[in-house]
């Protein structure tokens, strides 16, 4: 994963600009059915950026039996074990369903470079799940994560042939649930500058 650091400079040099918190999410493959190997930096101040950085500089790629990855469970721990700030969002009363009005920018940056299990999100065969995610969690219910806490979500592809299909399905659940308030915004990782400029449009 050769574009780790860069990319966590540039994450760096966002947290400066601006008194952001960041987290990260390590996901690694899907090795038995019951394992989802998920390590888990909660957010940390800017003030904390070494830490950070020691973190995401720890990160191997590994290979495995398939090209798809775990994509559902690591978003999973995104919405249940980081920390997001539920008083960023304001519910209007008549709607509970969306927030309307926010005190803060929450923003998730998601990288891969492979899609999730599931031949609803690729076309590969080899997929050692073809049905889906073998823990169950839907693509509609993550989604619908993303509209409770109100978070811009930017995709990084480092293949975008491989990821294309499944933030198609992705960006189809997520603007029906918010709806078409909330879209998944995409640039290249593989060029970590266009990270900063994304988030900051």
């Amino acid at each position: 994963m050769t574009f780790a650091l860069p990319l966590c400079d540039t994450l760096t040099m966002i947290s400066l600009r601006v008194p952001e918190q960041h987290g990260w999410i390590l996901q690694s493959k899907l090795i038995l059915q019951s394992e989802h190997l998920i390590k888990l930096c909660d957010f940390q101040t800017h003030s904390s950026q070494s830490n950070f950085k020691c973190f995401v500089s720890a990160i191997r790629a590994g290979g495995g039996g398939d090209t798809a990855e775990d994509i559902m469970g690591a978003l999973k721990a995104t919405f249940t074990k980081l920390s997001w700030r539920i008083d960023c969002c304001k519910v209007n009363t008549f709607n509970s369903r969306f927030c309307l009005k926010s005190t803060c920018t929450q923003v998730m940056i998601h990288i891969a470079d492979a899609p999730c299990h599931g031949s609803l999100y690729h076309n590969d065969s080899s997929d050692n799940y073809l049905t889906g995610d073998p823990a169950g969690i839907s693509h509609d219910s993550m989604m619908a994560e993303v509209v409770r806490l109100d978070l811009q979500y930017w995709f990084g592809y480092i293949n975008k042939a491989y990821t294309d299909k499944m933030i198609s399905v992705f960006n189809e659940s997520l603007c029906r649930q918010s709806d078409q308030r909330l879209l998944i915004r995409q640039f290249d990782a593989v060029q970590p500058a266009e990270v900063s400029e994304a988030v900051h449009r």
